[in-house]
């Protein structure tokens, strides 16, 4: 695990894209929307993923609690469709760098862990949305073991200092 710390330490956050100037409103409810679109694969949210969800978004944009659930609501009310998730993956293409797709990958693969079961098609959507990404398989298995072994902290182990070992 300290070797998955190693490996994204300096990686800068989803907030601002990969010329370090603060993203859009827009990039942020297109990562949101994506996150729905996983969650929502087995037809419903759970409390976990929506947590999940919440605390991400505030943490990798660097928002306050009430804007986060802003994104998070406004999200909420589009549709989810497979057929938006083309311009969704593009705009993350054309906004962040390698480093930054790899920071979303591992975003949906802890939405995916959230509910503690994988389903076939959060399997598919991952290696669909990866793919789409342009990452390779080695980035894609950083980043599935990054979220599963919890190698980014939290906002609750940042605000107390401790760090998981």
């Amino acid at each position: 695990m300290n070797q998955l710390r190693e490996f994204f330490k300096g990686v800068e956050t989803l907030g601002v894209d990969e010329t370090g100037s603060p993203v859009s409103r827009e990039i942020q409810q297109a990562a949101t929307f994506l996150l729905l679109y996983i969650a929502s694969g087995d037809g419903m949210i759970s409390a976990e993923e929506s947590r999940v969800i919440l605390l991400g978004i505030e943490r990798e944009f660097g928002l306050e609690r009430k804007h986060a659930q802003e994104i998070v609501e406004q999200a909420q009310t589009q549709p989810q469709r497979r057929s938006e998730m083309e311009g969704v993956v593009k705009l993350m293409n054309d906004t962040f760098d390698d480093m930054q797709r790899l920071r979303i990958l591992a975003f949906v693969w802890r939405v995916i862990a959230a509910d503690g079961e994988t389903s076939t098609f959060e399997n598919h959507a991952a290696v669909e949305i990866r793919t789409r990404l342009g990452l390779s398989l080695e980035q894609g298995a950083h980043a599935r073991r990054l979220a599963e072994e919890g190698g980014d902290l939290t906002i609750e182990e940042r605000v107390s200092g401790v760090e998981r070992s």
